[in-house]
């Protein structure tokens, strides 16, 4: 049998047609093909599963997160409504900016360590 001959016999296995010189190569690059989609949709099932198990934990903590970002803007907002007032003190007024200095600056901290721990 020629070479060409087993090569389409290959190829016609793997769905593929293979008439030129090259037909080995072709054959062989749809047989890697199939094997990488294979292994993709096996790690895709994978993930899947992953998520299934994280999706709760996630959920969980990303609302805890919304729900303390709320409580933060609503300290950090009524602060601002008490600087608005006309009979607090110049005094008192520094003081409350940098009480909300110190919440915002602790808060960009807490987010910066979110942050990180998503991505390790």
């Amino acid at each position: 049998m020629p070479d060409g001959a087993i090569s389409e016999e290959k190829c016609n296995m793997s769905d593929q047609c293979c008439s030129d010189e090259n037909s080995d190569e072709v054959c062989e690059d749809a047989a890697n093909s199939s094997a990488l989609k294979n292994s993709t949709d096996y790690s895709d099932e994978n993930a899947k599963e992953s998520d299934e198990w994280n999706s709760g934990d996630e959920e969980e903590e990303r609302r805890k997160n919304e729900e303390e970002d709320k409580r933060h803007a609503n300290a950090v907002s009524e602060l601002r409504k008490i600087l608005l007032e006309e009979d607090v003190s110049m005094e008192d007024k520094s003081k409350i900016m940098d009480e909300i200095r110190v919440k915002e600056e602790k808060k960009a901290e807490e987010n910066l360590q979110r942050q990180r721990s998503v991505f390790q």
